[in-house]
């Protein structure tokens, strides 16, 4: 994967997780809660592991 691909999907992943984080602060139930703080837990890992990724093969 180059570069430029890498840094796209970051970017894209970063404000999906920014986005999922405040739709989770306005939630007004508990089960709206629980999935945004599921789907922002998601996004985060795949982000971390990327990261990961990415790091190990340079």
């Amino acid at each position: 994967m180059d570069n430029v691909t890498f840094n796209k999907i970051v970017e894209v992943l970063d404000r999906e997780i920014k986005w999922a984080f405040e739709t989770r602060a306005h939630a007004e139930s508990q089960s709206a809660v629980n999935y945004w703080s599921g789907y922002y837990s998601g996004l985060k890992s795949a982000l971390e592991l990327l990261l990961k990724v990415k790091s190990s093969l340079n």
